[in-house]
C-alpha cells in the first residue's frame, strides 16, 4: 500500500515525542504536540478543506516539522541516556555484599535494558494496559476523530490504537486506486485515482486499500469509454491477493480466494457486489458462487461517459446507485462486514482507451419522479 510518506512520518514522530513527554510526566506537553498536528477532516458533505497532494508549499512545511521532530527526538534520547547514566552512577540505599552486589546490579542492568527495550518498541510494560506508544496513539484518536469518523471506525478487540490511529488518517486521503488484484492495468496520466484497460478477455481489477468496516461511505466512479462502459464497479471484501493473471471478485475463482482469506470481520455473505454499467444488472458473490440480480427496483444501463455513484451503508447493510447525481435506488441488501471500492473491467473488444476515475463525494439525495 502506497501512502504520503510525509503524512506517515509525522504521525510516527508526533506518538514518539508524546510517550517522550510522558516519560517525564508531562501529559500536558503530549497533548500540546498532538494538537499541532490535526489532519484534514472529510464528513459526507466532502471535505472542508481539499487540498492538493502535489502543493510544494504543505508538502515542504510538512518536511520542516518532521525535521524539527527528528531533532527533538534525538535531544530526547541524549537526555534520556544521560539520566540512565546518572541513575547507574548512583550507590544502592541497602549495601549487599559483593557476590550479593554483582548479582543484583546485574539484574537490576538487565532489567532497565529490557525497560529500554520495550519503551523504544511500544511493547506493553508490566502492570500497563497500553504500552506508552499506543497510549499517545489512544489519546491522538480521541482528539482527533470526529463523532461521525468514531461510528465509521469501531475499535476491534485485537487492535491496537496505533493500527486504529492509521485506519484514520487513511480514511481523510483521497480515494486512489492503489491495488491491482490483476495485471494489465495501469493508472491515468491524472495519477493514482483513475485507471486504463490494457488488454482484451480477461478481468482487470483494481480496489482501494481503504477499508470500510460501519457506518457510510460514498464513491464516485467517473466512467470514460469509446463505445460503452465495459467495466463494473463496487465494493469486494479487502483480500491480500496481487498482481493475478485474472481476476473477477463476483466470479467463480475468486471462491477460492474468499474461503482462504475468510476473517472474523468478514459478515454475512455478500463477500462481492457489483454495479454493470453498460446492462445496469447488480451481480454478486455469496462465496460459493456467482449470482445476479436483474430487476432490483432502479435498474437502468448508461451508455459513454457518465458517472455513477455508490453508496455504502452498512448501518443497514445497503448499497445505493446514482447515475449523474440521480439516485437510481438500493441496488443490494446484506452487505455486512469489511469492505473496498474496487473496478473490475472485461474489455471483449480490446479497446486500450477505457478508463475509470474514483474520487470521494457525498450523495444526491434527490430521487427520481417514480419512486
Amino acid at each position: 500500500m502506497d501512502s504520503n510518506p510525509q503524512i506517515r512520518s509525522s504521525t510516527g514522530a508526533l506518538c514518539i515525542i508524546a510517550v517522550a513527554n510522558w516519560t517525564a510526566g508531562s501529559v500536558g506537553s503530549a497533548r500540546s504536540i498532538v494538537q499541532q498536528y490535526k489532519p484534514q477532516r472529510i464528513t459526507m458533505d466532502g471535505p472542508t478543506e481539499p487540498g492538493d497532494r502535489g502543493d510544494s508549499s504543505v508538502v515542504d512545511r510538512l518536511k520542516c516539522k518532521v525535521d524539527e521532530q527528528a531533532r527533538e527526538m534525538e535531544r530526547l534520547r541524549r537526555r534520556i541516556e544521560a539520566l540512565e547514566r546518572r541513575h547507574d552512577d548512583e550507590p544502592a540505599a541497602d549495601p549487599l555484599s559483593p557476590r550479593a552486589e554483582a548479582q543484583h546490579g546485574g539484574r537490576r542492568r538487565c532489567q532497565r535494558s529490557h525497560a529500554r527495550h520495550g519503551l523504544r518498541l511500544g511493547t506493553r510494560s508490566e502492570g500497563q494496559q497500553l504500552s506508552l506508544v499506543d497510549r499517545a496513539a489512544k489519546v491522538a484518536f480521541e482528539m482527533l476523530a470526529t463523532d461521525e469518523e468514531r461510528t465509521r471506525l469501531p475499535k476491534y478487540d485485537d487492535e491496537s490504537h496505533l493500527s486504529l490511529l492509521s485506519r484514520l488518517e487513511q480514511a481523510r486521503r483521497p480515494l486512489e486506486f492503489d491495488r491491482f488484484v490483476s495485471v494489465g492495468r495501469r493508472h491515468s496520466p491524472g495519477g493514482r485515482s483513475g485507471i486504463l484497460c490494457r488488454s482484451k478477455g480477461k478481468y482487470r481489477t483494481a480496489a482501494s486499500t481503504c477499508i470500510m468496516r460501519a457506518g457510510r461511505h460514498y464513491a464516485a466512479f467517473a466512467l470514460v469509454s469509446v463505445v460503452g462502459p465495459t467495466a463494473r464497479v463496487g465494493v469486494m471484501r479487502p483480500i491480500r491477493a496481487r498482481h493475478l493473471e485474472s481476476f473477477d471478485p463476483v466470479g467463480p475463482e475468486a471462491c477460492d480466494l474468499i474461503r482462504s482469506e475468510r476473517s472474523s470481520r468478514w459478515s454475512g455473505n455478500v463477500h462481492a457486489c457489483q454495479y454493470e454499467c453498460l446492462a445496469g444488472t447488480c451481480v454478486w458473490n455469496d462465496g460459493e458462487r456467482k449470482l445476479s440480480d436483474n430487476g432490483w427496483v432502479g435498474i437502468a444501463g448508461l451508455g459513454g461517459a457518465c458517472e455513477v455513484g455508490l453508496l455504502l451503508d452498512l448501518d443497514k447493510g445497503t448499497i445505493t446507485v446514482y447515475n449523474d447525481n440521480r439516485r437510481c435506488g438500493i441496488m443490494k441488501n446484506g452487505l455486512a462486514g469489511e469492505y473496498c471500492f474496487c473496478v473490475t473491467q472485461c474489455s471483449r473488444l480490446g479497446l486500450k482507451g477505457d478508463m475509470v476515475i474514483i474520487r470521494r463525494g457525498n450523495p444526491n439525495t434527490k430521487k427520481r419522479a417514480n419512486e
